[in-house]
């Protein structure tokens, strides 16, 4: 990333405190479970949660949405669901359930949560013959019986889908005001509705490739081929003026593959990011782009591109591994949630909203891309050139908050 005066002076002894630093996880509201029962998109409260890798949800709920009577016996803490000549019995805490007389291993126990039995979601397969999908990068649980039937169940409520076409108009209306050539892409996390404008179009990419580099070598560790703690050392080959601190460090020091992935998101360290990419190869970055399905990947002219929308696959792609890998991908979202970079998709945001997010700034182009974990969770993108530094920063925020106000609407 260029350095820019919207760029904070970082002093030596941050950057101790950079190393040092036990990283937290990532403290954000992650987007909820919703249920997609027989063509209706729903969520139900309590909520659904992951236990050992299985969604578990309320079993009343889901019952009486799919048809099903339900019944509760206090004293033994038993419930069992009714649909015309189909029946299933669970009791609390144990991991068998009865299902048409026959006696079956559900893959985890039955528990009480706020006053609710929650049960695999996976059981109601075995129950009503119900076929179950997960959209991974949506969170959606798609649930459908061959009956197709679907009514209101204890704490289920509709979800609203966005509409998008008058977001977009607004967004549009607003961007014709303002100076350069300007692209943005919102994702719905709840819905998987999508919004783009010129999110297509090619861009230099400027710091926000750190994202997909750091994101593809915690994956490689996550497969057991790079080692986090992995010492790399700080040659002249890899000094770059710019943002950062690492710049200002003796040659010769060495920091772990976990350090500098640190350094190169919450500071954008240049140097950080030229160790990290000399490490893991151009080549391989970009078949790692390549094979998520992003379009504009690798070096044009030296430079690094990418597309608002090909950013919002690397996002999705970073929710799904913290799905998959909790640790690892709690420690890439905390490093972007502590970016000490707060202008742009957080700056004119409500305090306490949480945001990750990763700048890039390269001249006459300033970028944003970033996950809002608000009561609505969505992935932005935005992308500005041929604008002048003020104008391009304040069009960033601006944007954000127009799509946050109308996320919190829905």
């Amino acid at each position: 990333m260029k350095e820019k005066r919207f760029y904070r002076i970082i002093a030596s002894f941050v950057l101790i405190m950079a190393i040092i630093a036990i990283t937290l996880p990532a403290s954000a509201n992650y987007p909820d479970i919703s249920l997609y029962i027989n063509g209706i998109l729903v969520q139900i409260n309590p909520k659904p949660v992951v236990i050992g890798g299985y969604i578990a949800v309320p079993f009343r709920g889901i019952s009486e949405a799919l048809g099903a009577d339900v019944y509760w016996d206090l004293s033994t803490q038993t419930m069992t669901a009714v649909k015309g000549n189909q029946n299933v019995t669970v009791q609390s805490g144990h991991k068998w359930a009865i299902v048409n007389g026959k006696v079956i291993t559900m893959p985890v126990y039955s528990f009480m949560n706020n006053n609710r039995l929650y049960v695999p979601l996976t059981l109601f397969k075995e129950a009503f013959g119900a076929n179950i999908q997960w959209d991974k990068v949506n969170h959606i649980a798609y649930v459908t019986t061959p009956d197709s039937h679907y009514e209101w169940g204890t704490g289920i409520s509709n979800i609203s889908y966005p509409d998008y076409s008058a977001l977009k108009a607004k967004l549009q209306r607003y961007i014709n005001t303002r100076p350069g050539q300007i692209s943005v892409y919102v994702h719905d996390l709840t819905t998987g509705q999508t919004l783009s404008i010129g999110g297509d179009r090619v861009y230099a990419a400027a710091s926000t490739i750190k994202l997909p580099l750091v994101l593809y070598l915690y994956e490689q560790a996550a497969a057991g081929k790079v080692d986090l703690n992995t010492k790399l050392t700080y040659t002249p080959q890899y000094y770059m003026q710019g943002t950062g601190i690492l710049q200002g460090q003796p040659f010769g020091g060495q920091y772990t593959i976990r350090e500098l992935s640190r350094l190169a998101i919450e500071y954008s360290d240049n140097v950080a990011w030229q160790m990290l990419l000399d490490y893991a190869g151009q080549d391989n970055l970009t078949a790692f782009e390549k094979s998520l399905g992003a379009k504009a990947t690798g070096l044009v002219n030296g430079l690094s591109v990418t597309t608002p929308k090909d950013m919002d696959i690397y996002l999705s792609e970073l929710l799904t591994f913290r799905d998959e890998n909790y640790d690892l991908g709690n420690e890439v979202l905390y490093y972007m949630e502590h970016s000490i970079f707060s202008e742009g998709i957080p700056q004119e945001l409500p305090s306490g909203v949480v945001v990750a997010h990763k700048m890039g700034a390269l001249d006459d182009k300033f970028h944003d891309v970033g996950i809002v974990f608000g009561n609505r969770p969505y992935i932005i993108t935005i992308f500005t050139e041929n604008g002048w530094e003020d104008a391009s920063l304040q069009t960033l925020a601006d944007i954000s908050r127009i799509v946050y106000d109308y996320q919190s609407g829905l």
